[in-house]
């Protein structure tokens, strides 16, 4: 038939396109773009520094980590790819968080943040709020969404397993302090340097790997400065509207963004927007630190909704986004195609990856009441 015929044509077109053109990916329907599946070749691992040198110029001014196109290239995959892969030259505590992680320089200079695992995969946080420690594989599943959703200020994470007696001999004095072996399991552990890491307290593994997230640095060049979160405040909006610091519909949006990207990952530990120093008339809020994630997929926190409820703003291409991810196939199903390639695969339980439809759900029945409420307040 004929559309047997185009069919088969934009298919061939598009393969052609794609081999001929590696880092120009042909996308159709970018919400429906999984990451390309990479070989770890040994040609990879000689020549991926250079890979450093596409993530710094992704990132620009405004806090844009990178296009939507570029979040779904082939130069992206390689990336994670490589970032899973390279050497790690050196290792010390991480100067961020209260929590053990720790800092890598990897070959080639490039920065990236470690979380080792603390919970296997269908561990759940019963408590509310923060608690727990870090979920690792919550802070891959959260770029793979933001990725997904179209919101370009997650960076790059991939899961990656690390030899402790290795990482032992290149990590500075305070870290390799906390390293040893278990006397009475034989297995290694560490605990860290950090505001509540301690000796009893210890991340440890049964022979010597250690899983955990690998997050890339954003560059040295930008400084970034963190704000107060008033939507803590039952007066969300009285308290946003009232701030020098969020006197524009961008910011506004961006916040209600940052909402509904908290509520569909189960993030209660933004208490900080951060943002670049520079450009400070259109920075974007950037969403770093997503460590508290998917801990419970039963329970919903509609209070991270708040600024949606209360502003009834929102950006009109990530409305659409959500729109486009809600039919089939759904959300919970792109997010599982995406992560499927990741080195720590399975990333997320599948209570967790179930919860994305249903929260999606409750997104856009409060996205279509603030369509039909009348008023000035209402803006898509």
């Amino acid at each position: 038939s004929s559309l047997s015929l185009f069919l088969i044509f934009v298919t061939t077109f598009r393969v052609l396109w794609n081999a001929n053109h590696p880092d120009i990916p042909l996308i159709f329907n970018q919400r429906n773009s999984p990451l390309h599946e990479v070989i770890v070749s040994d040609e990879l691992l000689a020549g991926g520094t250079t890979l450093w040198r596409d993530w710094d110029q992704w990132v620009q001014r405004d806090g844009t980590l990178y296009t939507e196109a570029q979040s779904s290239s082939y130069t992206m995959s390689k990336l994670l790819s490589f970032l899973s892969k390279c050497k790690i030259e050196r290792a010390t505590p991480a100067e961020l968080g209260s929590q053990l992680k720790m800092s890598f320089i990897l070959e080639g200079g490039q920065k990236a943040v470690f979380r080792p695992m603390r919970y296997e995969r269908d561990h759940v946080i019963e408590e509310r709020g923060n608690k727990g420690a870090d979920r690792h594989n919550g802070e891959i599943a959260a770029f793979h969404l933001a990725r997904i959703l179209g919101m370009t200020r997650v960076p790059p994470v991939v899961g990656r397993r690390i030899d402790l007696s290795e990482l032992k001999t290149i990590s500075d004095t305070s870290l390799s302090a906390t390293i040893y072996r278990d006397g009475a399991t034989g297995g290694m552990c560490v605990y860290g340097v950090c505001y509540y890491c301690t000796e009893r307290d210890p991340v440890c593994v049964r022979g010597e790997v250690l899983e955990g997230s690998l997050a890339i640095w954003i560059p040295d060049r930008h400084q970034i400065k963190k704000f107060k979160n008033p939507c803590w405040s039952k007066e969300c909006r009285r308290e946003l509207l009232r701030s020098n610091q969020f006197n524009s519909n961008r910011i506004l949006m961006d916040i209600t963004e940052t909402a509904v990207f908290d509520f569909l990952i189960g993030n209660m530990d933004r208490h900080h927007f951060e943002m670049f120093e520079e450009n400070s008339g259109s920075n974007r809020i950037l969403l770093l630190d997503n460590g508290k994630s998917f801990g419970n997929p039963f329970r919903d926190d509609f209070i991270l909704l708040r600024p949606l409820q209360q502003l009834c703003l929102f950006r009109n291409s990530t409305y659409q986004n959500l729109l486009a991810v809600s039919k089939e196939p759904t959300l919970t199903e792109r997010l599982s195609n995406s992560l499927q390639h990741d080195p720590i695969s399975p990333v997320l339980s599948g209570d967790n990856l179930s919860a994305m439809d249903r929260r999606l759900n409750s997104v856009l029945d409060i996205l279509e009441q603030c369509i039909r409420t009348p008023g000035d307040n209402v803006l898509l």
